[in-house]
C-alpha cells in the first residue's frame, strides 16, 4: 500500500490530468465551433506535428533530468546545464529538418507562417517542459500538472480573445505556443530557488553517463 501522503500526491495529480484532457476537449471544440472542421483539421495536423518533432528534438533529456534529480538533487546544477547545452543545438537542427522535410513533401497546409508557429511552439514547448520535469524532479508532480492546466485555461481564453476581434487563425496557432511560453516562464523561478539553496552543493555528473540514461529514455517514448 502507498503513504498517505503518496496516494494524496498521486490523486491530485490525476485529478488535474483529468482537468488536461478535457482542456484539450473544450480547445476542439472552440475551434470546430468558431472556426470551422477545416481549421479544426489544420490544429489536430499541428499539434501531432509538433508533439512529433518535441519527441526526436528533446531526445529524452528532460526525461532524464528528472530521473537524475529525483535520485540525487544535488546533481541539478550540473544536469540542468547539459540538458539545456543539449537541447539548443537538438532543437535547432530538429526544426530546420522538419521545415525542410514538410516544405519538400508539401505536407503542411497552405497557411501562411505556418512553419512560423511549428517553430515558435517547439521552441516554447521546450522552455516549459524542462520547468515541468524539474518541477517532477522535485517529486512536485500536482504543481507541474497544475502549471500544464493553466497552459490549456489560458490558450482557452486566447482562442475566445482572438475569435471575438477576428483575428486570423494563423494566430491561434502562435497563441498556442505563446500559452507555453508564459507558463513555463512563471514556472522557472521554482528552478532558480531550488539552485539558490544548493548553492556550492553541486554533485557532479559524468556526460556520457547522463546521455546514455536520456537515449534509453528516448527509445521508450518512441
Amino acid at each position: 500500500f502507498l503513504h498517505g501522503e503518496t496516494t494524496s500526491h498521486l490523486v491530485k495529480t490525476y485529478f488535474v490530468y483529468g482537468f488536461i484532457a478535457l482542456g484539450l476537449i473544450i480547445i476542439k471544440v472552440l475551434i470546430t465551433r468558431l472556426y470551422g472542421l477545416n481549421e479544426m483539421g489544420i490544429f489536430t495536423y499541428f499539434f501531432s506535428l509538433v508533439s512529433l518533432v518535441f519527441l526526436f528534438s528533446s531526445f529524452g533529456l528532460p526525461e532524464a533530468l528528472t530521473q537524475t534529480i529525483i535520485k540525487n538533487p544535488a546533481q541539478l546544477k550540473k544536469t540542468l546545464q547539459y540538458t539545456l547545452q543539449l537541447l539548443v543545438p537538438f532543437t535547432i537542427i530538429t526544426i530546420i529538418l522538419t521545415i525542410g522535410i514538410t516544405s519538400f513533401t508539401k505536407l503542411n497546409p497552405n497557411l501562411p507562417y505556418f512553419n512560423t508557429a511549428v517553430a515558435m511552439y517547439i521552441i516554447m514547448y521546450t522552455l516549459h517542459y524542462i520547468t515541468y520535469s524539474f518541477l517532477r524532479g522535485q517529486k512536485k508532480f500536482s504543481t507541474a500538472s497544475l502549471f500544464s492546466l493553466a497552459g490549456r485555461v489560458l490558450f482557452i481564453g486566447l482562442i475566445i480573445l482572438l475569435y471575438s476581434i477576428n483575428a486570423p487563425f494563423i494566430y491561434i496557432l502562435f497563441s498556442f505556443g505563446f500559452s507555453v511560453f508564459v507558463i513555463g516562464v512563471l514556472a522557472w523561478p521554482q528552478i532558480s530557488k531550488s539552485l539558490r539553496k544548493l548553492k556550492n552543493k553541486t554533485v557532479p555528473v559524468e556526460l556520457k553517463s547522463f546521455l546514455l540514461l536520456a537515449f534509453s529514455l528516448f527509445l521508450m517514448q518512441v
